[in-house]
C-alpha cells in the first residue's frame, strides 16, 4: 500500500524513488554509495528521503522497511545472491528486483560481461525457480509468495523502431502493443525479469 516504507537500494539519482511518490507513497528512501548522486536525487526530489548505503555492506537492521527494492544493481555486485538476501532481510512485506533473465534470448544475444565508467563485471541472469530456492533457503520457509516474471525490454531498440516509423502518438501506440503481446505470449522467454517476493504476515 502506499503507506508503506519503502528503500531503493543502488538507486543512483533515485528516479525509481520519484515514480512511487507520484504513485502516493509517502515514506520513499532511495540510496546509493555516491554521495554525489545522492546530493542530485535531494535536490531534483525532495520528497524523497537519502540515505548513503553501500549495498555491499549494508549495516541497516532486520526489517527496517516495508518494501525493499533494486533495479539493475545486484548483476554489479560480485555475490549478486547475497544482495537479493539482503533484499528479504531488510523487507518486512515485499522484496522486488529488476535483472537480466537466464534465457534463451539472452543466452544468444545477451552480454556475459558489462564494462562500466572502468569496471568489469558478470552479468549475472535469473529465472523464478532461482528466487524460490534462494528465498526458501534464506527465509526457512515455504510461506510467501513467489511472484517473479519475465518479460521484454529492450530501450535502445524500442527507441529505434520509435526513430522508424516517428516519433507519433499512433507509432508509439503501436510499439507498446506489440510488446504487450510479446510479453502475453512468450514472456516467458523475455530477456528481462522481475523478482517479486511477498512475505506471509507473522
Amino acid at each position: 500500500t502506499t503507506s508503506s516504507s519503502v528503500l531503493f537500494l543502488c538507486a543512483a539519482e533515485g528516479h525509481e524513488g520519484s515514480v512511487l511518490c507520484d504513485l502516493g507513497f509517502k515514506d520513499v528512501t532511495v540510496s546509493d554509495f555516491s554521495d554525489v548522486a545522492l546530493a542530485n536525487a535531494a535536490k531534483c526530489d525532495p520528497r524523497l528521503k537519502i540515505a548513503r548505503i553501500d549495498a555491499t555492506n549494508i549495516r541497516l537492521p532486520s526489517g527496517s522497511y516495508d518494501v525493499v527494492a533494486v533495479q539493475d544493481g545486484l548483476h554489479h555486485l560480485q555475490d549478486p545472491v547475497h544482495g537479493f538476501t539482503e533484499l528479504l532481510r531488510l523487507s518486512r512485506e515485499a522484496a522486488f528486483f529488476l535483472e537480466p533473465h537466464d534465457s534463451l534470448s539472452t543466452i544468444m544475444f545477451g552480454r556475459k560481461w558489462e564494462q562500466l565508467e572502468g569496471t568489469r563485471n558478470y552479468v549475472f541472469r535469473w529465472t523464478k525457480k532461482l528466487v524460490q530456492d534462494v528465498a526458501s533457503a534464506y527465509l526457512v520457509t515455504d510461506s510467501f509468495l513467489n511472484l517473479s516474471f519475465s518479460f521484454w525490454h529492450h530501450g535502445d531498440r524500442h527507441a529505434n523502431w520509435r526513430k522508424a516509423v516517428g516519433n507519433g502518438s499512433t507509432a508509439c501506440k503501436a510499439i507498446t502493443a506489440l510488446k504487450v503481446s510479446l510479453d502475453r505470449v512468450a514472456g516467458r522467454f523475455g530477456n528481462q525479469f522481475c523478482g517479486m517476493v511477498l512475505r506471509a504476515p507473522d
